[in-house]
Parts: C-alpha cells; sequence; structure tokens
C-alpha cells in the first residue's frame, strides 16, 4: 500500500507545475496550491474536503482532472479503493474527451496501481499497458522521465509480489535512470527518494544489510535536500532502518528509529504506515520481553486490521455492484447480466454441495490428525535408543550415531526448533557434526529430510498449543506464526495444510464446535 503514497506526492509535486497557467483564476490556484504543499497525509479528511471544494471552481478540464485525481489519492490513501477507482475513471473520461496525453498516461498508471492493490493484478497489467502506449505520445520532457520512472517503479512491485526480489531490484534501479534526468529538483529528489527506500527494502528482504543500509540513508539524504524531513516516507525509511538493527540485535539503535517511525505513523491518516510500524514494534516488544508494550501495540494492530478487512469487504462489493450496473445500461446488457445471474446461481448451488461433502472429508480428517498427533507423539516418547546397523551405509561411528540422537532430543525438548533461522548447517554446527552426518540420522530415525523434520515439529507444537491451551484458539494467524518460528503468515499457513491436511481455522473451528 505504501506504493500509492508515493504516487500521490509525486501527482503533487507534478500538478504544483501545472498550476502556474495563466488561464486560472486566483482562488482555484492558491487552494490548489495550498492542498499540494501541506502535509496532507496528517488530516486526510481536510484535504478531501479541500479536494470537493477544489473541483466544484474548476474552470477548465485540466482543473477538473487535478481536483478528481487527488481525490481519488486521498480516497485510495484512506483504504476506500473502490470510491478511488471511480473517481479516477471520471479523470480519465475527461483526459480522454481533452486528449491530454500526459493525464491518460497518469490516471492509467494510478489506475494500475490500484488495481492491483485490489488484488485484481490482471485488470491491473492491462492497464498498465494501456498507460505505455499512451506515454510514447508524451511531448513534455520531464513528464516522460517521470512516468517511465514511474512505470519501472511500478513493475517493481509486480516482481516483489512474486518474489522476484532481484528483478524487483533491476527495475527500480532503471526507474532511477530516469528521474535523475528530471530538471525540477523537488520532484526529482523526492521521486529518488521513493527508490531508494524500495531498494533499501528490498535488499533486506535478501538479507544484504550493507546495501540496505546505503540505500535507506541515501532516501533520507535526498528529503533533507528538498526539507521533506516529516513525510509519511520518512516514517517508511525510519521504519526500515529500525528492522535492521533489531535484526542485528542493536536493541537501542532500533527502537530509537521505531519510536521516529511510530510519531509519524500516529500523526498521520496512512494506513500502511501504521501497519508496518505496529508488525515490527510487535516483534521488538516481544524479542525484549516487554509483554505490556507488545499487548498495547497489539491492541492498536488488531484494530487497524479490522478496519481495513471492512474497507477491502466494501471496496469488492461496490466494484461488482458497480460492474452490475453498467450492464444494466441496455437490454443486451441485462441479458448478459441474467445470464451471469443464473450461472451463478448454479455455481453457488454446486458449491453447496461440494463444500458439504468437503467438510464432511474434513471432519473425517481432523479425526485422523488427532489419532496421528497422538500416536506420534508416542512414538517419539518410545523412541531413545539409535537403530543398529542399517541398509544405508556411512564412516560414522556407532557413539556418534547415539551422540547425535541425544542431542535431537534434547533440541526438542528445549523447543529449540522454533528459532525461525535454524537451518541444517547451524544445527550441525550446534552439534559439533557435520550435515552430511545430521541427515543420516534424520532419514535412518526419522525416516524425513530435514525441512520435513522441523516443520513437522513446529506444527505438532502450536497443534498441541491450540488442543491444550485455549488462549491461542483466540490469537491472529499471524501471531501463531512467529510463536512457531515461520516468517510468513501464508508460508505457515501452507505448511500447516500440507502437514495437518486442513487450515489452522478449520482445526481452531473443530475444536471449539466439539468443546475439546
Amino acid at each position: 500500500m505504501r506504493q500509492h503514497y508515493y504516487l500521490f506526492l509525486s501527482f503533487l509535486l507534478s500538478y504544483s507545475l501545472f498550476s502556474q497557467s495563466t488561464d486560472r483564476k486566483y482562488s482555484f490556484d492558491s487552494i490548489y496550491n495550498k492542498l499540494a504543499r501541506e502535509k496532507t497525509d496528517s488530516n486526510t479528511d481536510s484535504a478531501l474536503k479541500t479536494a470537493d471544494s477544489l473541483y466544484k471552481i474548476a474552470q477548465n478540464d485540466i482543473q477538473r482532472i487535478q481536483s478528481q485525481m487527488i481525490t481519488s489519492q486521498l480516497l485510495q490513501q484512506k483504504g476506500k479503493k473502490d470510491q478511488a477507482i471511480q473517481i479516477a475513471l471520471k479523470a480519465y473520461d475527461i483526459a480522454q474527451n481533452n486528449e491530454n496525453k500526459e493525464w491518460q498516461a497518469k490516471i492509467l498508471g494510478h489506475l494500475s496501481s490500484l488495481y492491483r492493490d485490489s488484488g485484481l493484478n490482471e485488470k491491473g497489467k492491462e492497464y498498465l499497458h494501456k498507460a505505455l502506449e499512451v506515454s510514447k505520445k508524451i511531448v513534455n520532457k520531464d513528464e516522460s522521465y517521470r512516468f517511465q520512472g514511474n512505470v519501472y517503479q511500478e513493475l517493481s512491485y509486480y516482481s516483489k509480489n512474486e518474489q522476484k526480489i532481484t528483478d524487483a531490484i533491476t527495475n527500480l534501479k532503471k526507474g532511477n535512470l530516469y528521474f535523475e534526468k528530471i530538471s525540477d529538483v523537488q520532484s526529482k529528489n523526492f521521486l529518488l527518494a521513493t527508490n531508494m527506500e524500495l531498494l533499501g527494502s528490498n535488499f533486506f528482504s535478501l538479507k544484504q544489510i550493507d546495501s540496505s543500509l546505503y540505500y535507506y540513508n541515501k532516501g533520507l539524504d535526498h528529503l533533507n535536500q528538498i526539507n521533506f524531513k516529516e513525510s509519511a516516507l520518512t516514517g517508511f525509511i525510519y521504519n526500515g532502518l529500525g528492522e535492521i538493527y533489531l535484526y542485528l540485535g542493536m536493541y537501542e539503535k532500533a527502537i530509537d528509529y521505531l519510536h521516529k517511525a511510530y510519531l509519524l505513523g500516529e500523526e498521520s491518516d496512512f494506513f500502511a504506515l501504521k501497519e508496518k510500524n505496529y508488525l515490527i514494534l510487535m516483534r521488538y516488544y516481544k524479542e525484549t520481553g516487554n509483554q505490556k508494550e507488545y499487548l498495547t501495540i497489539n491492541e492498536k494492530y488488531l484494530a487497524l486490521t479490522s478496519q481495513l478487512e471492512i474497507a477491502k469487504k466494501n471496496t469488492t462489493t461496490t466494484l461488482i455492484r458497480d460492474l452490475n450496473h453498467q450492464e444494466m445500461k441496455s437490454q443486451k446488457k441485462l441479458l448478459l447480466l441474467t445470464f451471469i445471474i443464473s450461472l451463478l446461481v448454479i455455481i453457488i448451488v454446486v458449491s453447496f454441495y461440494i463444500y458439504h461433502k468437503k467438510r464432511k472429508r474434513d471432519l473425517l480428517n481432523f479425526e485422523k490428525i488427532l489419532l496421528t498427533h497422538d500416536a506420534n507423539k508416542k512414538v517419539e516418547n518410545s523412541f531413545s535408543k539409535v537403530q543398529h546397523p542399517s541398509a544405508e551405509t556411512t564412516n560414522m561411528a556407532f557413539e556418534t550415531e547415539e551422540r547425535l540422537l541425544k542431542e535431537l532430543k534434547l533440541f526438542e525438548k528445549k523447543l529449540l526448533f522454533l528459532n525461525e533461522n535454524i537451518s541444517l548447517a547451524s544445527l550441525a554446527v550446534e552439534f559439533s557434526t557435520n550435515t552430511k552426518y545430521l541427515s543420516h540420522i534424520l532419514r535412518k530415525q526419522y525416516h524425513k529430510d530435514f525441512s520435513t523434520y522441523i516443520n513437522e515439529l513446529k506444527i505438532n507444537y502450536i497443534l498441541e498449543k491450540l488442543k491444550t491451551e485455549k488462549k491461542y484458539r483466540q490469537y491472529k494467524i499471524s501471531y501463531m506464526a512467529s510463536e512457531c518460528g515461520f516468517s510468513t503468515h501464508s508460508k505457515f499457513t501452507s505448511v500447516f495444510r500440507q502437514i495437518a491436511g486442513i487450515t489452522p481455522s478449520q482445526y481452531i473451528k473443530y475444536l471449539e464446535n466439539n468443546k475439546l
């Protein structure tokens, strides 16, 4: 979501260049420039009212486009993407009628980001492709450079969403080449700062700490050059630096940056910054053992995510409703809608039938999980001696095998497998052995590779917690993922389903329904 903040401010910077036209009345110029220069992320509701007044006094198409696009960006910042899309589409209609290629390209790029952020990637790519085609007709050099740089920035988001971090970095560096050519100093430095923050984030994903620090600090340098020290972008950079120092275990430096980011986030109305602040602060307080502060931030995080979920549902509902409204404008479209509704009814009926069959399978599968889990515990508790010579050959002495098995049992007993960064190599070092011997023990004694062994320990741990400690059933899935050592919510859910056969939510629901 933070990319929309960057696009928003870049729009404001470019808008301020257009606002110097002599055909505008002083009233529009004064209101517009005030809106463009103020910290709109601090008071979104007030800025929305100002943008609405701009539209009412607009004298021509360009002014109407400007006011609508500011409104769309502010609505997006508030999480109201459905309304933001509708306003942007109206602005695009005006830009088409006016045949203004620069505005057409900007609006299409904005719509690409909106649809991608709404989970409609194919629709987003469709608009980005249209934007690229239109951009070829842009005459103004600064606008062309700005737009080309933003296209590569947008492509970096698609790459990162697809876990292609190296491609994302390449796209951002290509974007820098275009931003460097922009003649307007303020616009140039802000756009470069956005890319520097994104480069810092991507390099941190690769755990290339020196590069990450370099780009985050470069971003701050660019913002300092244009006196943009208290923006939400600054908050994201502070957050990134705090996350790095938390990763390095430098807790004093970490909390210093995280606190700065937190203050900027609380002063703003920008949900994405607040969300990231809360997530990293929760990790910090968890690692430093400050349970009181952890619970305080966790409450804020839950309240924020609740608002985001409501906004997301409203967006989906509104987009579908608007689509239906457009289809009913003519009899032909009405017939098409009738066909679609009939098809949906059939799908719903079939889905309902499949759901009930699946639910029966899930119930049987759940009972099997409980039996298997209990059986595994009994087997593990009784498994204390090394099996004697097997078909697999190795140069390892029997005494070494016996020592390593004892090390594994102690490793399991101390719950060291919950460490997110555990690996075969690190465990081998811990046991004063090599990876070949350790892999041999796991295959011989557990009939598993290292990844399966660790993942099953983690999932069995959380299965037991959910079964025996009811408070765990109230926790967010993301908290449980962190608790048992998974880096992301999605990875935890995927591994849980792979091992248990059902999702964490289904498991919890079954426990509750059966009063276990």
